[in-house]
């Protein structure tokens, strides 16, 4: 009886507990169209948090970018916008940041998708490491 109720209370305690952050995912695009392109789908009940990016160009056609979820913008904005261009005349060849374990950037709510605006229908090769968190 005793082992029956200590057991209970360990199962209501974990159930308490919030529950962990995924591991880091890793996650290969290549964006084409002009505008909003979905990097990472909205998943029920979860957020992201983007923990490396990279941005690479395709093409000697200069393209602008930005990332953002629903109402935020998580990196430039439609005014501020990141250029990349292949041949390295527009803007360098690729965008990159590096390995953060706490992350760069993360959605502001749930159920939220991450996406990536393009200046025009120029494609970039876009590689994420992200995780979900409740």
């Amino acid at each position: 009886m005793i082992l029956r109720i200590a057991l209970a209370i360990v199962v209501i305690v974990c159930l308490a507990l919030p529950a962990a952050a995924s591991e880091p995912n890793p996650k290969s695009f290549i964006a084409t169209a002009s505008g909003a392109n979905t990097l990472l789908a909205a998943e029920s009940g979860r957020a992201y948090t983007i923990h490396a990016l990279a941005v690479l160009a395709t093409s000697d056609t200069p393209v602008s970018f930005y990332l953002h979820n629903d109402d935020n913008m998580l990196l430039g904005d439609a005014s501020n916008k990141i250029t990349v261009d292949a041949a390295g005349v527009g803007g360098p060849a690729g965008f990159v940041l590096g390995y953060n374990e706490k992350g760069w950037m993360a959605t502001d709510a749930f159920n939220e998708a991450v996406e990536i605006n393009l200046s025009g229908a120029t494609p970039v090769i876009v590689l994420v490491l992200y995780s979900l968190r409740p």
